[in-house]
């Protein structure tokens, strides 16, 4: 198991990360003047100056290498004292961007939705709130949509005529969609875009959208928003959110789904153990598809592979990236622990194996959990104050012994769930006596066989509170 985690996590070890080397400095320099002379026009003018300037390096890395230079202090004193209007025409320069991609994706859906094959198609799916005009966006910005579709081929075309048409909205011939950090992902061919690459991983992104447009048959669209912090309170029609309180009052779940200010508990569909959060599903059903809330599951089928994804992302967006600073570092590196032990913890008999993991119930480890959620929720200022706490004035070295200790426990996870499966599995298979138990010697291989219907064993071999041998070797490997 070990070796298949170390495999995957090496898939992209030997892809050099973009960047800027401190011999660029001259050339940044030049790009912080050409950023200064823009006009606030065309995107493309400047992306040709600077791919100009700054060959064989994608443009936005290219600006988000400028802005560290700028933070280390390492630029020329003219262009320090002018950073403030630099920021501005960047701020411009995404905007444009933002702009065409989305006039550029809608020139190219006109052309298939209402066709006979453009019938399949359901939905386009928004990460992150880039969408939203009035949420400003900047060289850290990136722009992420999926089409969604019953048929994949007609996904994936429909994915290259979205690519096309946004490059020649840009009219940027000769640059590619990395240039301007655009991801476009087809359902159901979601690994060939290269950002999640299991079912976990994709379940996780699918249900953490932030805009559905939905696609008719008949070439109409509907918006739903799905901000987070307020999950259906921003939906497209506030009827059906009328009508979700008129049912849940009339039935006495009133206060167990909505909080004080009229807003859907989101925690409430977080209870994905068969309890009040399924019952609730059940019964308000047909009104809370029609808003967009969903009910996620998480399965120990896809759970493992999930973790990786997220363990992957932590190391090819944080880890290995060079231009972050170490506010944005810490609040990137800590998104991915949470998201790994809702995967894990949220698989049917997986919840009980963390709590009774000398790993994963380690304060020193649990707390991570809690910092996570802290820096989620924090403002810049607040980041500040945490990054001072935690990591001293000099947080370089703190954050990544950090990045390697959330490694290795989003791998444990990862472990963990898989442990779970393969208990699952064999637990299924055993034959059975007249009683319904195992009818052979059979014990678990590791885990609590309580969670498939069998008696308690002890999770691991050693010593109560002391890791195993086995458990030991994993640590110092994932390290």
């Amino acid at each position: 198991m070990l070796f298949t985690v170390l495999c995957f996590l090496s898939l992209h070890a030997g892809q050099p990360v973009a960047g800027v080397t401190p011999q660029d400095l001259p050339a940044l320099n030049e790009v912080g003047r050409a950023v200064l002379n823009w006009d606030g026009q065309s995107p493309v003018t400047l992306s040709e100056r600077i791919r100009q300037l700054v060959p064989n390096v994608p443009v936005i890395d290219t600006l988000r290498a400028l802005n560290l230079a700028q933070q280390r202090g390492q630029l020329a004193e003219d262009i320090r004292q002018q950073f403030a209007q630099i920021e501005v025409k960047q701020r411009t320069y995404q905007g444009k961007v933002r702009q065409a991609i989305l006039e550029g994706r809608q020139r190219a859906l006109r052309s298939w939705v209402g066709t006979p094959q453009g019938r399949s198609l359901s939905a386009i799916g928004d990460s992150g709130s880039w969408p939203d005009s009035n949420q400003p966006v900047n060289v850290g910005s990136d722009f992420d949509f999926t089409i969604f579709g019953a048929d994949v081929e007609v996904n994936r075309q429909v994915r290259d005529a979205c690519g096309a048409a946004i490059l020649e909205t840009l009219g940027a011939q000769g640059f590619q969609l990395r240039d301007f950090d655009v991801v476009v992902t087809a359902e159901g061919a979601e690994v060939e875009s290269h950002v999640f690459e299991t079912q976990g991983g994709i379940d996780w992104a699918r249900r953490n959208l932030k805009r559905i447009e939905l696609i008719y048959p008949d070439g109409k669209t509907r918006t739903i928003e799905l901000w987070r912090g307020d999950p259906a309170g921003e939906l497209a029609y506030a009827s059906m959110m009328a009508r979700l309180r008129h049912e849940a009052a009339r039935n006495g779940d009133y206060d167990r789904m909505f909080d004080a200010r009229g807003f859907l508990r989101e925690s409430v569909f977080n209870d994905t153990g068969g309890g009040q959060g399924q019952t609730l599903w059940e019964r308000y059903r047909p009104i809370l598809e029609g808003l967009g809330v969903d009910y996620f599951r998480s399965q120990t089928s896809t759970a493992p592979g999930g973790c990786l994804d997220m363990a992957r992302h932590l190391r090819l967006e944080v880890l290995d990236v060079p231009h972050l600073n170490a506010r944005t570092r810490l609040k990137r590196m800590l998104k991915y622990l949470p998201r790994a032990h809702t995967l894990a913890q949220a698989a049917p008999g997986v919840r009980q194996l963390i709590a009774d993991d000398p790993l994963l119930s380690d304060p020193a480890y649990t707390s991570l959990l809690s910092l996570a959620r802290a820096v989620e929720k924090a403002t810049p200022a607040e980041l500040d104050i945490l990054l001072r706490q935690h990591f001293g004035n000099y947080p370089d070295a703190g954050l990544q012994e950090l990045g390697n200790r959330l490694t290795e426990m989003i791998l444990r996870y990862s472990e963990v769930a898989y442990q779970a499966e393969i208990d699952r599995i064999t637990w299924r298979s055993q034959p059975r006596n007249a009683a319904g138990k195992p009818s052979t010697g059979w014990k678990m291989i590791f885990g609590s066989s309580r969670a498939w219907g069998g008696a308690a064993m002890p999770s691991m071999p050693g010593p109560p509170g002391k890791p195993s041998k086995r458990y030991a070797r994993l640590k110092r490997t994932a390290r």
